[in-house]
């Protein structure tokens, strides 16, 4: 599944599963909001899910990533949580 990705795409679902949003992964990738939201559309598309939040367990299982390191990433770094796109 993951091996479809871009590796532009895989760094954009790395943050994802981190639960960065659209406009978080654009700054930190410096790059438009729009190519962010596009890269998001072709991941959840290529994955074969309906949201951002599939895609991250899916994503997140395949690359080892727990729900424990995501929650010590947000406890260091308060802000890093999701806000609205």
């Amino acid at each position: 599944m993951l091996s479809e990705l871009t590796p532009r795409e895989m760094q954009v679902v790395r943050l994802m599963v981190m639960g960065y949003s659209n406009t978080q992964i654009a700054e930190m990738l410096y790059i438009a909001y729009s190519t962010a939201k596009a890269h998001v559309q072709a991941i959840l598309s290529k994955l074969n899910v309906r949201n951002r939040v599939q895609a991250a367990v899916v994503a997140a299982d395949f690359l080892g990533i727990t729900a424990e390191m995501v929650v010590e990433v947000a406890e260091r770094f308060p802000e890093t949580a999701e806000t609205e796109d």
